[in-house]
């Protein structure tokens, strides 16, 4: 019986098929196209020449004062779709 139940699970769990999660669910996840001038944490950092720590409590004040945007994006992340922040900055760091 349990045998019966892992087999349906990897025939939902497919993806090729794009469709993931338990047996009956009809969950696909796609990625999005990231619009340009939108970056992550790490990129800004990197791009900055900055630590990811100070450059996430600087982006994070940006979005309170308003000169920043803050959204979420489905990318694919090697194996899994997954949502990451995202931000889109303004004026100069």
């Amino acid at each position: 019986m349990a045998n019966q139940k892992e087999n349906e699970w990897k025939a939902n769990n497919d993806p090729e098929s794009g469709s993931i999660g338990a047996p009956g669910s009809e969950i696909i996840v796609k990625p999005e196209e990231v619009p340009e001038g939108w970056m992550t944490v790490r990129q800004i950092s990197k791009a900055a020449g900055y630590s990811k720590t100070w450059t996430y409590k600087k982006v994070l004040k940006l979005v309170e004062v308003g000169k920043a945007e803050k959204r979420q994006f489905r990318i694919n992340t090697g194996q899994h779709v997954m949502s990451v922040t995202h931000y889109h900055i303004t004026c100069d760091i």
